[in-house]
């Protein structure tokens, strides 16, 4: 179709616009001496672990990531964006008979993969306080409980499932094959630049690195649910019924949400209590 050709065409001179910016970024993110790093910072937790070896990125791999990093994400997003508008006009101008017209625009601009996902990921770092290991204390989980006290596990699942709740940590999760895969990806190392004082403790840095060798790094920042951090009364009302579910069926469990969100206004408790039972 001509759009799409159009479409096509502006995305490609985007990128042939940001090429010569790719090796610069390259060469920003890579070492300079490649063959003899200096001595990481970061101390293993774990100096007997081994991780799984990964080929290093040459050249064009570094340059090509660079280019991703610089146009990719802004791009895909355009794109989108305007295959979401065109599809839209599509309907709205036809009255809905043109819809596979209007599909086939908006799977031409927001096709494609627009997260990570872990057959991607070639390593991830956790970086911890130095109290922190003695609180995971275990690298490979063999049951739920354990796996709340797994750096491991807790990354390795955030990453598979895109999310980490109370129902992370059945006992049959860590037995999952993909998580348990990850997890032999996933170093848990003492991060000096932590401090390991009562507000910052707990705050991690994660370095997340891909086998086309970009990295994703989010610096140390609150924990959410901190009380410098509070959660949103969403938040609060998802994390009910999350562990709610586990016990009370969905409508019993709102029905408790409800109450106790008014409980001043509750003119007997006994109506709360009855719910529970």
């Amino acid at each position: 179709m001509n759009n799409s050709r159009w479409l096509g065409a502006v995305l490609g001179a985007a990128l042939i616009t940001a090429v010569p910016l790719g090796p610069m970024t390259a060469l920003a993110q890579t070492p300079t001496q490649p063959m003899q790093p200096e001595p990481p910072p970061m101390q293993s937790m774990q100096p007997e672990t081994v991780t799984v070896p990964v080929e290093r990125p040459g050249t064009g791999a570094r340059v090509g990531a660079s280019v991703l990093n610089v146009v990719y994400v802004p791009g895909k997003a355009i794109v989108c964006g305007v295959g979401t508008v065109v599809a839209g006009g599509f309907m709205l101008l036809t009255f809905g008979s043109a819809y596979r017209e209007a599909i086939s625009f908006f799977n031409e601009g927001c096709g494609g993969a627009w997260v990570i996902t872990p057959e991607q990921v070639a390593e991830v770092t956790v970086g911890v306080n130095t109290a922190v290991p003695r609180i995971l204390i275990h690298s490979n989980p063999r049951s739920g409980l354990e796996a709340k006290f797994s750096g491991e596990f807790s990354a390795a699942a955030a990453l598979c499932e895109g999310r980490v709740g109370i129902a992370t940590f059945r006992d049959d999760k860590t037995d999952d094959p993909a998580i348990r895969a990850l997890m032999k990806r996933v170093r848990l190392v003492v991060d000096p630049t932590i401090p390991g004082d009562l507000e910052r403790h707990m705050w991690t840095r994660v370095t997340v690195r891909l086998h086309d060798g970009r990295e994703v790094t989010i610096a140390p920042r609150p924990v959410p649910g901190h009380p410098g951090l509070p959660l949103s009364m969403d938040q609060l009302r998802e994390k009910f019924m999350d562990c709610a579910r586990l016990v009370l069926p969905e409508d019993r469990a709102d029905s408790v949400r409800q109450m106790v969100e008014h409980l001043d206004g509750c003119p007997d408790l006994r109506s709360l209590t009855a719910i529970l039972r």
